[in-house]
């Protein structure tokens, strides 16, 4: 499994392409899946097609129900399956491009198995809320 980490600052363009860092590019391969959180983040998340996979395995093993179907649905409709170009750049679909409120410059951070596209504006605030929260890290 990849593992991303880093950040970086690119700019989306007109056609809301996106260029993705070389060596997170490496790492995600063609088939790619972007998702909008159900969390509440105001960021588009960016996943292997592998990683996707395993992650609909999971809740498809969640026992039969209304919170699996939920899931499925939520999950299914939230997300858009898609290829990088060979250029390195991603095509984001229009309605995620303004549910995260880009225009211009976006942040590009690894999140371990994925990448997190952020509005500048919107990645200071949630870093901001992230200040008081405490934890150990286990090396």
């Amino acid at each position: 499994m990849p593992i991303f980490t880093g950040i970086n600052r690119h700019t989306l363009d007109k056609q809301n392409r996106l260029f993705v860092p070389s060596k997170m590019r490496e790492e995600l391969g063609r088939d790619i899946v972007l998702f909008k959180p159900t969390n509440g983040d105001k960021c588009i998340y960016i996943y292997p097609q592998k990683v996707w996979e395993e992650n609909q395995k999971d809740i498809n093993n969640e026992p039969d129900g209304t919170l699996r179907t939920i899931m499925q649905r939520l999950y299914a409709q939230h997300s858009d399956k898609t290829e990088m170009a060979p250029q390195g750049r991603v095509t984001v679909n229009p309605e995620f491009v303004e549910y995260a409120g880009f225009v211009g410059e976006v942040i590009i951070v690894g999140a371990g198995q994925r990448i997190e596209i952020w509005n500048p504006d919107n990645y200071a605030e949630m870093m901001k809320r992230c200040e008081d929260i405490t934890f150990d890290i286990r090396y």
